[in-house]
């Protein structure tokens, strides 16, 4: 998975993402979720690291920042060909995750960027380019901090380069083409573009790591919080989009009938009195409106209808509903304009969310790779069974990853509501769930085979909290170094990536 604006650190954690889901929410409405686990098995098997170019200060990369300068500090900058990839990455990535709601939205990923319009004055191409160099921006800031600090490990950086292309390269060879072609369909650069970028990748990183270090007392959480509760609850909705379908319809009649039609199917599903009853009513709508979705691809469109953990000041038509006051679990609403509605059920109304973050070790037993579904839940069932046989380990089940895994991860590392589908999520943040844990459930992708290691030490609004007093930490960094991002207007070429 490429690391890109997933990546921790670079952009605030806390609220996980809020700023992107916000910023998302007017164009895809209801249909944008938060972001799901690092982790989760992408369309690419390889495990690409955080694009930026190298810092030009350092001797052994002077004179291979070629392409217009894009991005820059004093001693670092992210060119042309750097910005492409970094851009690509990222994309991808959200494909991976997101491809369902995108698509909902109006975004076509086979065609390129440039012609897809976003909203009124944006295409999707400049939306997807703010948001990358807005983590662009301050992913330098911590490259320049290290240059000025001399704590650049130049050897490290170079080690990080070498795995990623590693990586790339049996990627490029499980899809039966050389490294270069694979790099240019995928990413529109070559080797020598990544190897730079995945340099300052992990000088960044280091420096970042060294920041985030810092424990923030119980104190500290609690006296933050005090200043504004309200800023650390957060709230869940279920919500589904029905839009009028005018394609093939003319005469004035016939379009009203359409428009009326689509009022009532959102109506018809906000009637729902419960969460079973609203998901039945999504899936009738489904069937009846999208017939050729297979059962796998239903279960796709109602697990991206959760929409967990919305901040207070998310903006949108299901965030600003949701945190209306005197909200409450199980209201429903029609939201939208005509002809364009948002059916919003809430799931949980703003409160402070008690739970940790958990984590769990996997192997992916995909569909793809058996005849039948029943031949891949065998299969899995098989290997979970002779792990069980003897005494359960961390270390024996890696051993099992290392035989059987068929992912480039395999580790959901500390999850939460909506970082992974919904029937994983629901097994691994159960209450009553302790270490060494296992369990073989479906997915969108295959099976599952989970084996439970950690829980993280504190709950999520004080993880909300500390990720609040961290952005200060990083505001002041940012103050005290001087630090100034300089960018030019840069594009990237219109691709579309072989994905």
């Amino acid at each position: 998975m490429g690391k890109s604006g997933k990546r921790k650190g670079y952009r605030p954690r806390s609220q996980r993402q809020q700023a992107q889901d916000a910023a998302r929410s007017a164009a895809l409405a209801a249909a944008d979720g938060r972001r799901r686990a690092k982790n989760r098995h992408l369309l690419i098997a390889c495990a690409v690291l955080l694009s930026l170019a190298l810092a030009f200060g350092i001797a052994s990369l002077v004179g291979h920042c070629s392409g217009s300068v894009a991005l820059s500090t004093p001693h670092c900058r992210v060119d042309g060909e750097m910005l492409t990839y970094y851009f690509y990455d990222y994309y991808i990535a959200e494909l991976a995750e997101h491809r369902a709601e995108y698509v909902a939205a109006g975004l076509d990923p086979a065609q390129p960027l440039d012609g897809q319009m976003y909203n009124a004055s944006m295409t999707w191409e400049a939306h997807f380019l703010a948001e990358v160099k807005a983590s662009l921006r301050r992913m330098l800031v911590f490259a320049e901090t290290a240059y000025r600090e001399n704590s650049v490990d130049m050897a490290a950086a170079r080690a990080a380069a070498d795995r990623c292309m590693t990586a790339m390269q049996a990627a490029a060879e499980e899809a039966g083409t050389t490294l270069a072609v694979y790099l240019a369909d995928c990413y529109g650069v070559d080797e020598d573009a990544v190897r730079r970028a995945e340099e300052l990748s992990a000088i960044a990183d280091a420096r970042y790591r060294t920041f985030a270090e810092k424990i923030y007392t119980a104190e500290e959480r609690r006296e933050r919080y005090e200043q504004n509760p309200a800023a650390y609850q957060v709230a869940d909705v279920i919500a589904y989009s029905v839009k009028v379908d005018l394609t093939g319809v003319s005469g004035e009649d016939a379009m009203r009938a359409e428009y009326l039609r689509a009022e009532n199917r959102a109506k018809q599903i906000a009637a729902a009195t419960d969460e079973a009853a609203f998901l039945a009513a999504i899936e009738a709508d489904l069937r009846r409106e999208k017939p050729s979705l297979s059962e796998r691809g239903i279960a796709t469109h109602l697990d991206a209808a959760y929409l967990y953990h919305i901040p207070y000041a998310a903006q949108g038509l299901a965030e600003t509903w949701v945190n209306e006051v005197g909200r409450l679990a199980g209201d429903t609403a029609v939201l939208g304009e005509t002809g364009d509605y948002t059916v919003v059920y809430c799931l949980a109304a703003p409160r402070r969310v008690e739970s940790c973050r958990v984590s769990a070790q996997y192997i992916l037993v995909p569909y793809a790779d058996h005849m039948t579904e029943a031949l891949a839940q065998a299969a899995a069932d098989d290997i979970l069974a002779s792990f069980l046989e003897d005494e359960p380990s961390s270390e024996r089940f890696a051993d099992l990853v290392a035989r059987y895994g068929t992912t480039t991860d395999s580790l959901f590392s500390a999850v939460t509501n909506g970082d992974v589908e919904k029937p994983l999520g629901d097994w691994l943040l159960a209450d009553a769930r302790e270490v060494g844990d296992t369990a073989v459930l479906a997915a969108s992708d295959g099976y599952y085979i989970l084996y439970y290691t950690a829980r993280s030490p504190l709950p999520l609004w004080e993880e909300m909290v500390a990720d609040s007093l961290r952005e200060e930490d990083y505001r002041l960094l940012l103050a005290e170094s001087g630090v100034t991002v300089h960018e030019k207007a840069c594009v990237v070429p219109a691709i579309v990536p072989a994905i």
